[in-house]
């Protein structure tokens, strides 16, 4: 159709299909209950606006005109807000109804907030005409394969959409004349909708929200909140009418007082009851889900007490102790937070009333009989913790705006008493028989007692002086106790002490201190100093802390407050060859009994051992004849650093009587583990050697002796060894398939270059290395590269192993512990990317096999793999 021939028959013709479209609509939101339109407009595009239209896509008026408007057409469907607009995207209405062009069809969303006044509009436009079936009948034939543009969006979007009409889409033609002002009207409608419109939109959709969230709630306030309670039969059911009861119903009652005694014990009810309750799945429509526990039914529960805890603190203290004394595990951790909650300073109850839930708690703990003091320990050194905390914290909230406050709480004589009296508690839960993570916690604790408020550096005299005088009280209390304390604690608890000194060991400005605090100063600072005194005379302590750890305190660190790790390694370097130039055959047993000690220190961080595995490392270099009485009676702990040991013998010209005992022990089936994983830094250890550590291994089903091998070997390889490389790659792989073990990718090397080893398989070995990694779980980092490794030589193995992981996927049903393809790719990305033929080859073969999951799991894979559509994807596509 020609302009000339709309102009004089197809405007009535596209006025009608815009007609009979709105009709359509608006009979179809009517039949959906919570669908409520504010209006839907139709109209055929007006003559004048098609011929500018047309010239300014360069369309001469002889040509066809459907193909440069899509709007001859139009249907808009306005709403009041977003949420309504997305009901009525997800309804159904325009696909069930009509033949949908997603190809044309555009949704239109400002993705700058400064973009232009005509970008800033917000509206989904789709492009739809009458299925087929409906236009066959007589009264619709006319409108056959004519489209419609349908434009859906809300009222505000509507307004200002109609007011850019008339001002910007038609503004004149200027040439000098009035372009600035034009200009700045640009800039001015852009304004209105930034910072009008947008968030008026926002405030409407919230309030909407709101409504609908306080009709849910009055429902079920209505229909009786404790009996919804009681009647839950399940962990299921109880645990969504306590949520419900929490989001829907608890923030809109109007007296949080009134009711909440019968609730919370209807809350306590709920909690006793399902302990006894079996956790039963969930069905859903998409399988079944994990069902609640007792312990889901306590956080809830716990949530709700929280919120109403203030409402009686007497009673919700009550309650938590009830609560706890019969739960276990993860509901009595819940139990012991919510007490912490309770204790916790909080700046709105400091500003009515100061310390008062704290002194309450405290009353009633001190008040507690020795057995319910031992019974309820972790609730009342939940409480504790919170009672030395210094910090207040507290939020206010107004219209869209949270507000987050910090402060500090005010010194009192009331304060000073409860921090005493939570000294006492603390000192008298410390017996002997303690384990040492309960000893651990008590120590935590009492540390946090000398704690100053965390938000700024200038604290009040005042509460300067009790904590100061608090802190004075807890150094001399770990004086008395250091003697019993491990050297790992001392060493902890000296590091801790340094910097309390350091900060807080100098006076502030006269202006900023009382007499009071600088004598709670001074106290504290000798006891200090008497703590570091005490610790060192220990002279297993001091060589301790040279060879073990990375919070050690040496000397010259209580004088330099510039005394820091660059100036420390020197230092600790110096005093350890000392040390080593002090071993001699007569006291070569009591230094084995210290490198004992050393080794036996527990710890996953990496900065514990390298100045001990220095120290082991200078010592077998320089005194061997000392090292292999040593290594004569290794034990399993001192044999973790045996790569340390090997690295010193190496340097020297005793490395074929360490070669002798590596075989030694390889024939006796000992220290497996150790060897494999020492070949992997020590280049001196043969070949030879690791292959007959990984021959016994295997012999004995020594598991991480054979991944430490993998190890090894992946850091080993070099190209005049490759092939023996991978015949022992190969032994252990083999043997943990057959174990249907997959961990071994852990232990691969990553290396920017591509792996020899792996370059070097034949496609048979490619397949059978990654037909041992199918089972992993998820395709992670360390997998990743050795997929990345093997995709060099051999990309379409990789590809088949991606196929077999999706088809493992739903081999027996859907597996949520399993992830066919990872959520991103990291280096095999880029390997694969050069292969687009073969990705898309593959992929499509994935389709065929499973065409219900391929969406997903095989074309995430693509898009993970090509996350921009390239021109190599577009001719392997073609």
């Amino acid at each position: 159709m020609r302009l000339e021939e709309y102009e004089r028959v197809g405007k009535a013709t596209y006025a009608g299909l815009a007609e009979v479209i709105g009709k359509i609509l608006s009979a179809a939101i009517a039949a959906v209950p919570d669908l409520h339109p504010q209006q839907v407009q139709h109209r055929a595009k007006d003559t004048a606006s098609l011929r500018k239209k047309l010239a300014r896509s360069g369309a001469a008026e002889a040509d066809e005109i459907e193909p440069h408007a899509k709007d001859l057409a139009g249907a808009r469907v306005i709403f009041y807000t977003n949420s309504d607009v997305t009901r009525f995207q997800n309804s159904g209405i325009l696909t069930d109804n009509f033949e949908v062009d997603w190809e044309r069809t555009r949704f239109h969303h400002p993705t700058d907030a400064q973009a232009g006044a005509s970008e800033l509009f917000v509206s989904n436009n789709y492009v739809v005409r009458l299925k087929d079936e409906r236009a066959a009948l007589p009264e619709y034939a006319q409108f056959a394969g004519l489209w419609c543009e349908v434009q859906v969006q809300t009222t505000l979007n509507h307004a200002w959409a109609e007011m850019a009409h008339d001002t910007i889409y038609k503004k004149p033609q200027l040439t000098g004349f009035g372009s600035d002002l034009m200009k700045g009207i640009e800039v001015r409608m852009a304004a209105i909708m930034r910072d009008y419109l947008a968030p008026a939109g926002y405030a409407f959709q919230k309030v909407l929200s709101d409504v609908e969230r306080l009709s849910r709630g009055q429902a079920l306030f209505e229909q009786g909140v404790v009996q919804s309670i009681e009647d839950a039969a399940t962990n299921n059911d109880l645990h969504q009418a306590l949520s419900n009861f929490h989001s829907s119903v608890l923030p809109y009652y109007d007296d949080w007082r009134e009711g909440s005694g019968e609730i919370l014990q209807a809350v306590v009810r709920a909690v006793a009851r399902s302990r006894s309750m079996p956790a039963e799945p969930r069905q859903t429509p998409f399988g079944d889900l994990e069902g609640r526990s007792s312990k889901d039914v306590a956080r809830v529960a716990a949530s709700i007490i929280e919120d109403l805890r203030f409402v009686d603190v007497d009673q919700t203290f009550d309650l938590i102790c009830s609560l706890y004394r019969g739960a276990e595990g993860e509901e009595a951790d819940a139990w012991i937070k919510l007490a912490g909650e309770l204790a916790k300073h909080h700046m709105h109850v400091w500003q009515q009333a100061g310390p008062v839930v704290q002194g309450m708690l405290m009353d009633r703990v001190m008040a507690f009989s020795s057995t319910d003091k031992a019974a309820l320990r972790p609730i009342i050194l939940a409480i504790v913790r919170e009672v030395f905390a210094t910090d207040l914290n507290g939020t206010t909230s107004e219209g869209d705006t949270i507000t987050f406050h910090s402060g500090a709480v005010v010194a009192s004589d009331a304060l000073r008493q409860m921090r005493a009296d939570a000294l006492a508690l603390v000192y008298g839960y410390d017996v002997p028989d303690l384990t040492e993570e309960e000893r651990n916690e008590l120590i935590d604790i009492l540390r946090a007692a000398m704690a100053m408020p965390s938000y700024r550096r200038t604290v009040a005299p005042e509460l300067g002086a009790i904590v100061l005088s608090n802190a004075a009280e807890v150094v001399a209390y770990f004086t008395k106790s250091s003697g019993q304390w491990s050297y790992e604690r001392r060493q902890k608890i000296e590091n801790r002490l340094l910097w309390k000194y350091r900060n807080y060991g100098g006076s502030p400005p006269k202006e900023q201190t009382n007499d009071e605090q600088e004598a709670a100063r001074k106290e504290m600072n000798a006891a200090i100093l008497e703590f570091r005194d005490v610790v060192n005379r220990d002279h297993g302590f001091t060589t301790y802390k040279l060879l073990v750890g990375f919070e050690s305190v040496f000397p010259p660190a209580w004088d330099d407050p510039e005394f820091d790790h660059e100036k420390e390694e020197p230092y600790r370097v110096a005093q350890i060859d000392t040390l080593i130039e002090g071993i001699d055959n007569e006291n070569a047993a009591e230094w084995l009994g210290v490198i004992r000690r050393c080794a036996a220190t527990k710890s996953n961080d990496l900065a514990t051992f390298p100045s001990f595995s220095g120290f082991l490392q200078s010592l077998s270099a320089r005194k061997p004849d000392i090292v292999f009485g040593y290594l004569a009676e290794l034990d399993p702990r001192l044999a973790n650093f045996l790569p340390s040991f090997l690295l010193g013998l190496a340097q020297g010209s005793a490395w074929d009587q360490a070669e002798a005992q590596l075989s030694a022990w390889i024939a006796e089936g000992k220290f497996l583990s150790d060897i494999t994983f020492s070949a992997a830094s020590v280049d001196a250890m043969s070949l030879d050697l690791l292959d007959a550590a990984l021959d016994a291994a295997i012999a004995a089903d020594d598991e991480p002796a054979i991944l430490n091998s993998v190890r090894s070997i992946s850091w080993r390889e070099k190209a005049g060894d490759i092939d023996r490389m991978k015949e022992m790659f190969l032994k252990a792989v083999g043997w943990l398939a057959r174990r249907e073990e997959a961990l071994w990718h852990h232990y691969w090397r990553s290396r920017k270059d591509n792996s020899l080893l792996m370059a070097s398989l034949s496609a048979d070995e490619a397949a059978s290395v990654l037909d041992s990694l199918v089972i992993a779980p998820k395709i992670g980092s360390s997998l990743q590269w050795v997929l990345a490794d093997v995709a060099a030589a051999h990309p379409q193995a990789v590809l088949d192993y991606v196929g077999n992981r999706i088809a493992r996927r739903f081999a027996d049903g859907r597996r949520r512990d399993y992830d066919a393809v990872p959520y991103d790719l990291h280096r095999l990305d880029k390997v694969l990317a050069a292969h687009a033929d073969l990705v898309v080859a593959s992929a499509r073969a994935w389709y065929a096999q499973h065409p219900d999951y391929f969406s997903y799991y095989g074309g995430k894979f693509v898009e993970i793999v090509f996350p921009a559509f390239s021109a190599e994807l577009e001719e392997a596509m073609t």
